[in-house]
Order: structure tokens, then sequence, then C-alpha cells
């Protein structure tokens, strides 16, 4: 029991350093997009459009990769509780209502 529950760690450990590696991919890529637009690209001798399409390459793929790297997360999560013997249903908390 022990060895599986390290498994869903590092499976967690895993995904979530992908996924905050794309969160800041997205951010560089937006931010390089706003420095754009002001005027910044010109300090760098970068021309704009050189600039605006780094930073939309940037922003796609870390939102791209990030969705996709969430979803996959979930359904690794999913097939591996079901082959434990763990359902949702149990997890989840039943309250009473009031």
């Amino acid at each position: 029991m022990r060895l599986i529950l390290l498994l869903f760690r590092w499976v967690y450990k895993w995904f979530l350093l992908v996924y905050n590696v794309c969160y800041g991919l997205g951010i560089a890529g937006y931010f390089c997009i706003l420095l754009t637009f002001l005027g910044f690209n010109i300090l760098l001798a970068v021309r704009p459009d050189t600039a605006m399409n780094f930073g939309m390459l940037l922003l796609f793929y870390g939102l791209y990769f990030g969705v996709v790297s969430r979803d996959f997360s979930e359904t690794c999560t999913e097939m591996m509780a079901s082959s434990i013997g763990v359902s949702w249903a149990q997890t989840k908390h039943h309250t009473v209502p009031n």
C-alpha cells in the first residue's frame, strides 16, 4: 500500500512540474507580446514581427501543453485509481442538507 501511495505522489509531482513549466511559458509569451506592444523590442534590436511571433509561440505552446498535461494527468489518475479498486464515489464526502 505504501508503494501505491508513493506512485500517486510521484505521478502528481511530475505532472505538476510539467504544468507549472507550461504555465511559465504562457506567462513569458504574454509578457513578450505585451512588451512588444509597448515598444521594448526596439531596445533589444529585435524586429516587431519576430518578437510578436516568438511571444505568440510561447503563449500558445504553454497553453496547449498545459491543458494537454492536465488532461493526461487526470486520465492517468483515474486509470491508477481504478486499477487498485478505488472508486470516486468512495472518496467524495456527502453532506446532509440543512
